[in-house]
Parts: C-alpha cells; sequence; structure tokens
C-alpha cells in the first residue's frame, strides 16, 4: 500500500486522479428476481435475522421450507444489503446461492466492476450512512434505492478494485479462519465436559473411565451420579453478583467499556463488535463493586434470557445493565468447568424452570440464580479437567482479541481505500 497520492478537484470533491466518478446505478444494478416458496424448492434462506449487525458475517442459516411469501434469488457473490433500518450495517456476500428477504437489497456488479470491491463500498459506513439519510418510513424505515443509484462516488479501475477487495477479504478470511477453530476448540472443550460430567466416564483412581468400568452410581434429584458426589446450588462454587439498577452512564466516543447485553455472544464467547463507551468518573461510580475481570462468567437476565459469555484474559469491563457476574470462589478456581456447565443442556433446563415470563419479556431473578441445583464433583476432579480444558479456552480467547483487532483493522482501513486515501500497489 502507499499512503500519498494525487487528487482531482470533481462535482463531488477530491478523488484521485486515475479515477472516475459515476453514479452508483451505473456501477451496480439491483437483482429483482423472485422465488416463490414450494415444498418442493428447498434452497438456502437468509433473513435480516440471520445476518448479524455490524460485523458483515452470518450467524445462521434458515430453510426456504419455512417461509410462506416470496423472495429474492440470490447468486454466489452478489451482496445482500439490509435495506430496513439500515443503521444496523447487516451486509453480507455469500459464497452460495439461495433466496433472501425482500427486506434485503440484491445488488450485483455491471461490467468491469468488482463485486467484492462492491461489497466493502457498501460496508463502508459512510454508505450506511446515506442509506440511513434515504430511509422512508417512520415505524419501518427502508433504504431507498433511487436516492442510492443516483448518489456519485469514485471509483478506480477494476485492477485497483480487485487489489483493495484483496486486502479487506484477506483480513476478513483470518477473521473466519479463527472462528472456525475456535469451533473446534470449543467442541473439543464440550465434549471432554460431556465425557466426565455428563456420561460420568472421567478417570478413576486407576485412570480408567469411570461409570463405564462399573463406578458405582447413585440416584440425586438431579438424576443418577457417581456415588462420592453430591448436590448443591450454584452458589455453593461460585459468587452471583447482580448490576446496578441506576440509570446508565452516557455513551461516549471513547473512555471506559461497559458491558451491554448485546455483547454475550453464542457458545459462551464475548462478541466485543459493538463497544459502549463511558467517561471515567462515570465508569468509577458504576463499577465501584461490579468491573468483571478475566475468568469472569456473565450472564443475562432478561430477554435473551441466560445467554452467557466469559471474560477474556487481561480484558476488564463495568458491567450493565440486566446482567449478572458468576464468579469462581477464590479458594477453587474453576473457569472452564463453570463455563461448560452453565451452557450444558442440564443447566439450561434447570434454568428454564426457574425463569419467569413477564409482561413483555422473560426475566431470571438474581435470587433464582444462586439456587440454580448444580452437581457438584470433588474438587480434585475439577481441577483436573480444569488442567486440561483450559488451554483450550486460552486459545479461543487469543483468537477472539485477535479477531478484535483485525476487525478494527480492517474497518480502519476500509473508508480509507474506498476514499483513496490510501492507494494500493498494482503490479
Amino acid at each position: 500500500m502507499k499512503s500519498e497520492t494525487k487528487f482531482k478537484e470533481t462535482e463531488i470533491g477530491k478523488v484521485p486522479e486515475e479515477w472516475n466518478v459515476k453514479e452508483i446505478g451505473d456501477v451496480c444494478h439491483l437483482v429483482r428476481n423472485s422465488f416463490s416458496p414450494s415444498k418442493e424448492d428447498s434452497r438456502a434462506y437468509i433473513g435480516l435475522e440471520h445476518i448479524e449487525q455490524d460485523t458483515l458475517r452470518l450467524i445462521s442459516i434458515g430453510s426456504s421450507k419455512n417461509i410462506n411469501s416470496n423472495k429474492l434469488v440470490f447468486r454466489k457473490g452478489q451482496i445482500l444489503f439490509g435495506k430496513l433500518r439500515p443503521y444496523f450495517r447487516k451486509v453480507y456476500r455469500p459464497n452460495f446461492e439461495g433466496v433472501c428477504s425482500t427486506d434485503i437489497f440484491v445488488i450485483d456488479a455491471n461490467k468491469k466492476f468488482d463485486n467484492c470491491f462492491l461489497f466493502y463500498f457498501f460496508a463502508d459506513r459512510r454508505m450506511i450512512e446515506e442509506a440511513t439519510l434515504s430511509s422512508e418510513g417512520t415505524r419501518m424505515p427502508r433504504a431507498s434505492w433511487k436516492y442510492l443509484e443516483k448518489l456519485q462516488r469514485g471509483f478506480p479501475d477494476l485492477s485497483e478494485q480487485k487489489a483493495i477487495a484483496k486486502i479487506l477479504s484477506d483480513l476478513d478470511s483470518k477473521i473466519e479462519l479463527n472462528n472456525e477453530i475456535n469451533k473446534t476448540l470449543e467442541a473439543i472443550g464440550q465434549a471432554l465436559f460431556k465425557r466426565w460430567f455428563v456420561d460420568f466416564d472421567f478417570p478413576d483412581e486407576k485412570g480408567k473411565p469411570y461409570k463405564s468400568s462399573g463406578g458405582e452410581m447413585v440416584d440425586s434429584e438431579l438424576g443418577e451420579m457417581p456415588k462420592v458426589w453430591r448436590t448443591g446450588v450454584l452458589s455453593d462454587i461460585a459468587v452471583v453478583v447482580d448490576c446496578l439498577h441506576s440509570k446508565k452512564p452516557n455513551r461516549q466516543d471513547s473512555g471506559q467499556y461497559l458491558l451491554q447485553v448485546y455483547n454475550i455472544g453464542v457458545d459462551g464467547r464475548l462478541d466485543l463488535s459493538k463497544l459502549y463507551f463511558v467517561a471515567n468518573d462515570d465508569y468509577k461510580k458504576w463499577t465501584k463493586r461490579i468491573s468483571v475481570k478475566n475468568g469472569d462468567l456473565v450472564i443475562s437476565k432478561t430477554g435473551r434470557v441466560a445467554a452467557v459469555a466469559q471474560m477474556l484474559e487481561g480484558f476488564e469491563a463495568g458491567m450493565g445493565r440486566n446482567l449478572v457476574c458468576i464468579r469462581h470462589m477464590k479458594s477453587k478456581s474453576l473457569p472452564a468447568f463453570l463455563k461448560e456447565y452453565l451452557l450444558c443442556p442440564s443447566m439450561k433446563r434447570e434454568i428454564g424452570i426457574k425463569t419467569h415470563l413477564g409482561t413483555v419479556l422473560k426475566s431470571l431473578h438474581v435470587k433464582e440464580i444462586e439456587k440454580l441445583r448444580t452437581i457438584l464433583p470433588p474438587y480434585e476432579i475439577i481441577k483436573k479437567f480444569e488442567e486440561l480444558a483450559r488451554p483450550f479456552q486460552k486459545l479461543v480467547n487469543m483468537n477472539i482479541k485477535g479477531n478484535l483487532n483485525l476487525i478494527q483493522i480492517r474497518d480502519s482501513l476500509l473508508p480509507r481505500l474506498m476514499s483513496g486515501r490510501i492507494r494500493v500497489s498494482i503490479g
């Protein structure tokens, strides 16, 4: 990359000398191929709910068998741009074909323009702002393509488009690779936990699997378990700390970080794609007794009830509203065990029993979290599990922090590359 270039004055301001000013409608077009649902024709389906807000990632895929109205057809490599509430920045470029919601623009490049480049062009926050400004409707604001296609922007030639797209897509490929590695590591940890604490085949005194080798089992209120184990409640092995219930401090552009419910990702992961900063003074007041640190688990108590995430090593934050901290006791360090236990099916069933249905949202009270019924294996067994599982956990956390850095680099480079403030060497 090179950081210096010559600019020329145009009707839209300064653009690189070699770039051409064009209307967006001259470089790409909407694809409006309709799809009628049929039980005999099963295709991958993407709705707005399947595209993660702000991250340019897909979080799940639906099926056309479960839709009832006409949708739009998309091809591999085309751009999907969420037009309903476009400020959510739900933009995705699939590597497969399928159908999508009519609340998504399907965009395809014209000749001499590259879809991968245009994907990042539309993901640029300046385009998100333009789409938001163009929105029509009060309750359900939708971006206007008639407005967007008339916007003029500077565009490089095809070779530079591809070079820009490669830089940004290489970063996204590394992010996706880290995510895939984490899925594998997490699956190993879950399988190990299941073998030891669900199937009860932890190593016995002779190193043999306990239950499979004839270890004595007894009945309990939580089902069958090894004879030497007992049952209790979560507060027997962890400290449960509620959040403050006072008014949340105002959001700042920088400062100290305050954890929000939307930062609780899936499968125990912390989602740091959206950061809520507060002023240092507000942070000190808010976190006087409830800052969360390495190894702490955070669970949501309303909305997405019982969503769980674990704090990263070296990361500290204030705990926002509707969150509860679950911290291992100082005398017994068991962060890997607690995480897997809170995510396992038996604990999810227990949480379901304790969950209250309010007038609007489900909720889980702090006292009920403390009273969640829990199996209590001997600490020596948990300690051995920690020794095996914690290295996997550390690698997962390292990849999460690495992805955060990669996302920040990508989103920092993106507007500079799209405006020509940073140029790419070609050749």
